[in-house]
């Protein structure tokens, strides 16, 4: 019941570890709080029943509990995963309901025990728990009930999965010997890489081409919606002082920071050059990655404080923006006009900043709520909107010739492929080496280091082909014959499948047994999901308007 919980020790204990270094830090504000408003109506139902309010509120904390277990942090208002998460915990309660499954307060008090211990295994640790509890969940507006009711039927769960997954248990040695030899026996092949590159030297446009290229591709040259926007920044540079303040007063800081180098790894942290960094150089890494946290903590306090007195005012809208950052020897900045997907360049911000920025109008929502970046908070007030339209071709031109000349030089190299691939399904049968053909077609064959479905790391750069596309691709082929013709970043290859290596014998009978638990837990899982979502299917399970 405990497996699946007992191997995700090590990366709570790492969530618990930040907490603890940042926990004394009083501004931290997060920008999404569980919201359980007190409204009444219908909420959907489930097993041709009504879902009573507090049914969807216990299933809403419980999907913010999971995401936060899941991803070390907490979810954002808009993550969709949220909305599945509580569709699925209400089933899970609903299906523990059911069958009747009872956890006792003694298994959730050892799971308390398993979860929240301190370093190395030093047994339960009061103060971790109690962190957590009156540091991390306050942050989602989440109380200790709530932790346990989660934990609880997380238990439950496990054990849902013990008895709906059952059959995936059933797989014999001989099957398991089955996979283990599919998964770990090594292909041996060779390959043929076109570049699309090696084909534009011979590529000639006129200028009637590129035209005609432009009129028939229009859409490609379309210029989507822009916006533009005024906004504050409240950089974490400007706070690094007064982050290295507070990690000062934390008096155990430095014994934190190396519990936490050392759950992190070694392998965390690394150089330019991807090489691991020394552990001092690691640390001190670390270190940088805590302060511009903590900074950027700051930095949003800062900013909720501006936007706090900003809002007073119903009738706020740019200009007050300026005035109010006037006022406070703010400098106020307009971004250049950026697409919803693409972003502003002259920003190191994400997706939040452009949604926040296309939800904005000049009427009746001028301002956003303080957005998070990279390395800054921004508040944003409407400037401009520029609605699509179709380029212009003198605008565009250079683009559409390239645009062109690449294009063309896509079917010169596909052409060849093709040609070659005929000539090599057809020479292979009628007993030609794959080498000889190679050289009749003027083409060059990169010999591969063997790999198997197990390897994770080959000495072979991936710019020509990623590890799992090549595994794929190896695994499809039947030794003795080539591959389709398979796009890549940079063109495209043909794999010729040599042969395939056996795994010896006496390395399959040292690994089998373990490797036979790993199988049957995996299609346990499988099949526990399988029988999830029937039973999800069948409960007829349907959220009404009361989700939130």
């Amino acid at each position: 019941m405990f497996g699946t919980i007992r191997r995700h020790q090590q990366w709570l204990w790492v969530i618990i570890i930040i907490v603890i270094i940042i926990s004394f830090v009083v501004f931290f504000s997060p920008s999404v709080k569980f919201r359980d408003d007190g409204r009444e109506g219908s909420f959907g139902t489930i097993n041709g029943r009504p879902i009573k309010r507090e049914e969807l509120v216990a299933a809403r904390r419980e999907a913010y509990l999971a995401y936060r277990f899941a991803n070390r942090t907490w979810p954002t208002r808009d993550d969709r995963d949220i909305e599945q998460q509580t569709r699925n915990r209400l089933f899970i309660a609903e299906k523990i309901r059911e069958l009747n499954v009872k956890i006792g307060d003694a298994a959730v008090a050892e799971h308390i025990r398993r979860l929240f211990q301190g370093q190395d295994g030093a047994g339960y640790s009061q103060t971790i728990y109690d962190g957590f509890v009156k540091n991390v969940l306050p942050e989602a507006g989440l109380k200790e009930e709530d932790l346990i009711r989660f934990l609880r039927n997380e238990l439950a769960l496990a054990h849902l999965g013990a008895v709906g997954g059952m059959s995936g248990r059933l797989i014999t040695p001989r099957a398991a010997e089955t996979y283990y030899q599919r998964e770990n026996e090594l292909t041996v092949a060779s390959a043929v890489f076109f570049n699309r590159s090696n084909y534009l030297a011979t590529i000639k446009v006129t200028p009637e081409a590129v035209t005609n290229y432009f009129t028939n591709n229009l859409s490609a040259y379309h210029i989507p919606d822009r916006v533009q926007v005024s906004y504050v920044a409240w950089p974490a540079t400007n706070y690094l002082k007064e982050a290295s303040n507070v990690i000062a007063q934390n008096l155990t800081f430095e014994k934190q920071l190396g519990e936490l180098y050392t759950q992190r790894g070694t392998n965390s942290f690394r150089d330019a050059n991807d090489k691991p960094l020394p552990p001092e150089e690691g640390k001190k890494k670390l270190r940088e990655e805590i302060t511009q946290d903590i900074a950027l903590r700051v930095a949003r306090t800062n900013a909720n404080e501006f936007a706090g007195v900003l809002y007073k005012d119903q009738n706020a809208n740019a200009a007050s923006l300026i005035a109010l950052a006037t006022e406070r020897k703010l400098t106020v900045k307009d971004t250049e006009p950026f697409t919803e997907f693409e972003g502003p360049d002259s920003l190191k911000v994400g997706s939040a900043f452009s949604r926040a920025a296309f939800s904005l109008n000049a009427t009746n929502n001028p301002l956003s709520s303080p957005v998070p970046g990279t390395d800054a908070i921004y508040v944003l007030a409407f400037k401009a909107h520029l609605p699509g339209e179709n380029a212009k071709f003198e605008n565009v031109q250079a683009k559409v010739t390239e645009d062109l000349r690449r294009a063309q030089a896509e079917d010169a190299m596909r052409d060849q492929a093709e040609s070659f691939l005929k000539a090599a399904t057809n020479g292979l049968a009628a007993g030609k080496t794959f080498d000889a053909l190679c050289k009749e077609a003027k083409l060059t064959p990169t010999e591969l280091p063997p790999f198997a479905i197990t390897t994770t790391e080959l000495a072979f750069p991936e710019d020509r082909i990623d590890l799992n596309s090549l595994k794929r691709l190896g695994v499809g082929t039947k030794p003795g014959t080539v591959s389709d013709f398979v796009p890549t970043r940079e063109g495209g290859v043909i794999l010729h499948v040599k042969a395939r290596i056996p795994v010896p014998a006496e390395k399959m009978a040292a690994a089998l047994p373990g490797y036979t638990e790993e199988l049957r837990t995996y299609l346990q899982n499988k099949a526990f999901n399988e029988w999830f979502r029937k039973e999800a299917e069948r409960s007829g399970l349907n959220m009404g308007g009361g989700e939130r």
